[in-house]
C-alpha cells in the first residue's frame, strides 16, 4: 500500500509486485513513523497511482521491477488461484484478469495477445512519461534494501538499519505451479514490446538518482 512517511512528509508509492509489502514493512520495523497515504474511494487502497491520493507531499519514491521478472512474480502469486482483487474499484492488474492460466507460457502469450508492454504502460502510470515523471526517485526491486537505505538517508532519517536489513522477505510469490520457465519465443517477444521499461530503468543510468534527488515541494 501506498505510504505516507510522516516525519519526512515523503510518498513511498507501491507499485505491485516490485517488493513494496517488503518496504512497508521494513519501515515499521526500523522505526520510522508511516500511514497509509489516503487515496479516493473509488480506487485500489492498495495500490492508487500518484493522482489518485487527496493529499500533498513533498518528496516521493517508487521501486521498479525488471520486467520479465515482474511476469515471472505474477504468474508464481496467481497461478492455481488468480485472485480478484478489490473487484469494485479501480485496480491497475484489473486489466490481466482474462491472461489468467496456469501454464506459464500460456500466460505470458496471453497477455502479449490482449495487454501488451503491460508492464512498462503500468510504470509509466505511477511515474508519468520520460522527461514528465511525478515521482523524485526511482530506485529498483534487485537493489531493494540498499535503495530503502539510501533513501531514507536522503531524507535525513536516523533509524535502526540492522533491523531494515533483517526484515523477512514479505508477499513473496507461491510457488504452486513450480517455477516459471521462459519459451525462448516468447522471452525475445517480452523483451522487444517492453524495450521501453527496459531502456528507461534497466540500461544503465536511472532519469532520477540519488545524486540528483532532493526533498522538495510537489503537489499529489
Amino acid at each position: 500500500m501506498s505510504t505516507h512517511l510522516i516525519q519526512a512528509n515523503a510518498l513511498f508509492l507501491h507499485i505491485p509486485k516490485t517488493g513494496g509489502t517488503w518496504v512497508e514493512e521494513a519501515l515499521k520495523a526500523c522505526g520510522i513513523a508511516t500511514e497509509y497515504a489516503p487515496a479516493l474511494d473509488t480506487v485500489s487502497w492498495r495500490h492508487p497511482l500518484r493522482g489518485h491520493l487527496t493529499q500533498s507531499f513533498r518528496f516521493a519514491f517508487t521501486f521498479v521491477r525488471h520486467p520479465l521478472s515482474w511476469y515471472e512474480s505474477w504468474w508464481k502469486f496467481q497461478a492455481r488461484v488468480w485472485t480478484r482483487y478489490e473487484p469494485e474499484v479501480w485496480h491497475p492488474q484489473r486489466v490481466l484478469e482474462r491472461c489468467a492460466a496456469d501454464d506459464f507460457s500460456t500466460f505470458v502469450r496471453l497477455c502479449l495477445e490482449h495487454e501488451p508492454a503491460y508492464v512498462s504502460r503500468l510504470y509509466e502510470w505511477y511515474i508519468g512519461p520520460p522527461g514528465l515523471e511525478f515521482v523524485d526517485l526511482i530506485c529498483r526491486y534487485e537493489n531493494l534494501a540498499d535503495d530503502l537505505v539510501r533513501v531514507l538517508r536522503l531524507l535525513g532519517y536516523d533509524f535502526d538499519e540492522a533491523a531494515l536489513r533483517g526484515q523477512a522477505p514479505a508477499n513473496v510469490s507461491r510457488k504452486y505451479a513450480g517455477e516459471p520457465v521462459w519459451d525462448p519465443e516468447l522471452r525475445r517477444c517480452v523483451l522487444e514490446v517492453e524495450a521501453p521499461a527496459i531502456r528507461r530503468f534497466y540500461c544503465g543510468r536511472l532519469v532520477n538518482c540519488f545524486a540528483d534527488a532532493a526533498p522538495r515541494r510537489r503537489a499529489a
